[in-house]
């Protein structure tokens, strides 16, 4: 439990905490330390009040952007109504340090709609990329890429997501309609949603205040998303689904008002389930450490041939889709294993047949 962190082998957290990775047990550098002492608060630090910073050092086109969508996805409600600075508190841009007597924005707020200059003078490991491989071009590293620092937009999470979105979306091989009465909002399918929730989880569960960046990459038959920080719950409780506890509630607020994420802890479940129904290899969620960063992956190619699949149909009938990724991938080896077996004895018995006549004749005399 990260509330219980760090627990250290003598009274001094600094100097007798550690953790293993897959090398061994390392001691913890004081950064880890007071990270994890940070992360066992249930106070998220996205919604720190930033005393020295004002609506001056937002994206003022962004946060436009925002109010309109948000009006046309909610015409009649009463924010609507409210000046920049109310709406904003409302929605966990704004607050106020009752301590400290000082109100501006959060830590949210500026991640999510300040100017890219400014976020960086707060959060000093700040940087966002985005990269595309679709085309195999040799000397080709990236067929498209922008980062935050390139200058020529913005550089926050907000229009890093809809930048982002628009890309993956582009040329996926799946029917896709726009509602044109909600600015955007996409008549659904399966996968479509489970590549958003990847990239909102990515954007929900970064740590923003330690090293490391959020990477998204798409790929031929990929996509990767990286975001620093660790998991704060165990794997199997995240995929299981049903639990959740986003490292930034004020970020997961601002996005979920636009009917964007999963509140209810089950978006890592909704994209296993995705990837289980194109039959496609199963999600693979890692963590990693120095840097502290998880790393989804997503890969679009079969678990198994579609040969293979279809045979397999043929024989399992209707039990063939009560069959988990794992038997699959186990019979469909078998399968090609069988099939290789049988191609090596064809040429095997070619070969006797052309040279060795009298050895087929007599070989089972």
């Amino acid at each position: 439990m990260r509330q219980q962190k760090p627990v250290s082998v003598n009274e001094n957290p600094y100097i007798g905490t550690y953790r293993r990775n897959f090398e061994g047990d390392y001691r913890c550098s004081k950064e880890e330390v007071d990270n994890m002492i940070a992360e066992s608060s249930n106070i998220t630090r996205d919604s720190i009040v930033l005393d020295k910073y004002s609506f001056d050092d937002l994206d003022k086109d962004s946060f436009k952007r925002y109010r309109q969508r948000f009006a046309v996805r909610n015409p009649s409600h009463i924010w609507n109504e409210l000046d920049d600075i109310d709406f904003l508190r409302r929605i966990g841009g704004w607050d106020k340090d009752r301590e400290k007597k000082v109100e501006g924005l959060t830590a949210a707020g500026l991640l999510v709609f300040g100017q890219e200059m400014n976020i960086t003078s707060y959060f000093h490991n700040y940087f966002l990329d985005y990269r595309e491989h679709v085309n195999e071009y040799e000397d080709q590293r990236w067929s498209n890429r922008f980062t935050s620092q390139n200058g020529e937009w913005s550089g926050n999470l907000y229009d890093f997501y809809n930048k982002v979105i628009a890309r993956i979306n582009e040329d996926l091989k799946v029917p896709f309609k726009i509602d044109e009465t909600d600015l955007g909002r996409v008549s659904d399918t399966d996968l479509h949603k489970a590549l958003r929730e990847a990239l909102l989880n990515t954007i929900i569960h970064a740590d923003y205040f330690t090293k490391g960046n959020i990477i998204v990459e798409k790929n031929k038959n990929e996509y990767k998303f990286i975001n620093p920080g660790l998991l704060r719950i165990p794997l199997e409780k995240a995929i299981g689904g049903g639990t959740s506890d986003a490292r930034n509630k004020n970020i997961f607020k601002i996005f979920s008002l636009l009917g964007l994420g999963e509140r209810s802890g089950f978006g890592l479940e909704n994209i296993h389930n995705t990837w289980k129904k194109y039959q496609w290899e199963l999600p693979s969620l890692e963590e990693s450490f120095k840097p502290e960063n998880i790393t989804l992956l997503l890969k679009t190619t079969p678990i198994i041939d579609s040969d293979i699949s279809k045979e397999l149909k043929e024989i399992f009938s209707t039990e063939y889709d009560s069959l988990n990724p794992y038997e699959l991938k186990l019979i469909g080896f078998l399968c090609f294993a069988i099939k290789k077996c049988r191609e090596l004895q064809r040429k095997i018995q070619n070969v006797a047949t052309r040279y060795f006549p009298y050895f087929l004749d007599n070989a089972f005399v």
